[in-house]
């Protein structure tokens, strides 16, 4: 944990004013945030306001009756953890509770420390989720724009040329090499166009040294030699480049 996350942000919904205030008080001197609240329709409006890192609510309020706000919260809030706090256990609302997900299920009155425990983890466990799941996210789009990638360099290898009159910096630039800007082009040797073509049609340094009977040194020595007057510093992207229009 962090300097900068704290402890986390509970949101305690409790119809006991004065349990409320004693367990938020208490909670704050432990170095939780806490938002408290009185009923289950504060809760709802809290969370319209600002999601926690977890929830600590009592069974037998308004709007919490037979656990209804937790399978509101359940279906539309499932990454939130709840921790439930109540004053009246009983075998069926606690299976109940375990069958919609709850973290915890603690009596009252509960000790301070314990319940310091308990909520540190579900503010754990919160956390890991939020961070899985923006490294799923992050991961979705870096797939999404290789796919993206990957179609372009397809349809750019797709077309075949007619020979060239020439070659050169006089010769007319191939199609692959289409999306660069003309003056990137000319800084280009004859040479390095060759490579750079055989580069896009997705060959491999070997094989555009088997292709161009070049020596594998020497191909390598082109590529760096591409990526400085191109201003890339990989092969991906140099390839990125190549399949996107210059404006």
């Amino acid at each position: 944990m962090s300097a900068a996350e704290g402890r986390g942000h509970i949101l305690f919904a409790d119809d006991d004013a004065m349990v409320l205030r004693a367990t938020a008080a208490a909670l704050s001197l432990s170095g939780f945030e806490v938002t408290p609240v009185e009923d289950g329709a504060h809760v709802l409006s809290a969370l319209e306001a600002r999601l926690p890192d977890a929830m600590l609510l009592d069974i037998n309020m308004p709007g919490n009756q037979n656990l209804d706000l937790v399978d509101v919260l359940n279906q539309s809030k499932p990454h939130i953890p709840i921790v439930i706090l109540t004053g009246h256990p009983a075998l069926d609302t606690a299976v109940r509770a375990v069958r919609l997900g709850v973290v915890d299920y603690l009596f009252k009155p509960q000790d301070m420390s314990h319940l310091i425990e308990r909520l540190d983890l579900a503010v754990h466990r919160a956390r890991v989720l939020r961070s899985v799941g923006e490294a799923e996210r992050v991961a979705s789009q870096l797939s999404q724009r290789l796919d993206t990638l990957k179609q372009a360099i397809c349809r750019t290898s797709s077309v075949h040329f007619a020979g060239a009159a020439e070659s050169g910096k006089n010769a007319a630039p191939p199609d692959l090499l289409r999306n660069l800007a003309p003056g990137e082009l000319a800084h280009l040797s004859a040479r390095e166009r060759d490579v750079l073509q055989e580069l896009a049609r997705g060959h491999s340094p070997q094989k555009i040294a088997q292709s161009l009977q070049l020596s594998p040194n020497t191909v390598r020595n082109h590529l760096k030699s591409i990526f400085l007057k191109l201003r890339v510093n990989s092969q991906i992207a140099l390839l990125a480049k190549l399949a996107t229009p210059q404006h």
